[in-house]
Parts: C-alpha cells; structure tokens; sequence
C-alpha cells in the first residue's frame, strides 16, 4: 500500500511538473512576436489508411505552431491498440513535426495517425509536410 501511494505521489508530481512546462512554453510562444515554422494558421484535416480502415485527423495550427491534434475518426480500428498509437500525437506536438517514431505493437496505426497529419499539413499549405 505504502508503494503505491508513493508511486501515486511520483507520478503526479511527474504530470504536474510536464503541465507546468507546456504552459510555460505556450506563454513563451504567445508572449513572442516570432511565428512558428508553419505560415497558415488554422484548422486542416488529412486521412490515411490505417489497420482496419480510414483514419482521419485535425491539426491546429496557431501563430505557426501546431497546437492540437485529434483523430476525428477510426472506426475500423483495434481500440486497444489505437489507444497506445494515440500516445504519439503528444511527440507530434512536441517535435511540431510529424518525424517520430511509430508505437511499437500498433505500427499501422501509429502510420495512420502521422501520415494523416502528414495529409493535414500539406492542406494548410505547408512545404515539405512529412519529412
């Protein structure tokens, strides 16, 4: 029991730590006058074929930077193994490019996520979306 209430403590402290360091980045981007590596702000959706079928998803770009990106769709699917793919969207967000590594166990999803954002990036416009 002991263990876990530590191991609760941990990771709390770990999630709050990781809040407060994308706040702080944000702030810093909105605070600044220079833009992202993107032109077009907005919001743009690209799909691609995933294991069991179409997955669609919606990047939001602002002043530059890709601030979200939501899977709108993938109905097709393995829910369990599109839930350990959709921990990359996180990478994405951080790396503000699709250039990251899939989700070893759920490889064709984790594609699915990436090259729709690929498709999402050229729709707004961007030079070069994917590599």
């Amino acid at each position: 029991m002991a263990y876990n209430t530590w191991a609760y403590g941990v990771l709390a402290n770990d999630m709050a730590v990781t809040a407060r360091m994308e706040e702080e980045a944000e702030a810093a981007r909105a605070a600044s006058d220079v833009r992202g590596p993107y032109a077009t702000d907005g919001d743009f959706s690209g799909s691609a074929q995933g294991y069991g079928g179409t997955v669609t998803t919606s990047v939001t770009i602002e002043n530059g930077y890709i601030i979200g990106v939501d899977v709108i769709e993938h109905s097709g699917e393995t829910e369990a193994y599109f839930e350990q793919a959709e921990s990359l969207i996180q990478d994405i967000l951080e790396t503000q490019g699709t250039n990251v590594d899939t989700v070893s166990g759920a490889t064709f999803s984790s594609a699915a996520i990436i090259n729709g954002t690929n498709e999402a990036l050229k729709a707004s416009g961007v030079a070069g979306a994917g590599e």
